[in-house]
């Protein structure tokens, strides 16, 4: 029994390995990771010029525009 836990441990351990070497052999990406914080009610645009639903919305279609993976986490 012991034997079979130690293969089966040994095995899932070289497979992982094996599946990470995989993995970084791959061509890397650039991904922009764009976040949005505590806009709890104050979505309205400021007298200097910051703030506002739209202008967060142009910010964010041109950082799209440019290309590349972007993820958006609001």
């Amino acid at each position: 029994m012991r034997c079979t836990f130690l293969f089966a441990r040994t095995l899932t351990l070289s497979l992982t390995l094996a599946l990470t070497a995989a993995v970084q052999a791959q061509d890397s990406f650039k991904l922009t990771l764009l976040h949005t914080n505590d806009t709890h009610s104050h979505h309205e645009p400021q007298s200097n010029g910051d703030g506002g639903v739209a202008r967060q919305a142009a910010v964010l279609a041109q950082i799209r525009a440019e290309g590349g993976n972007t993820l958006l986490v609001d």
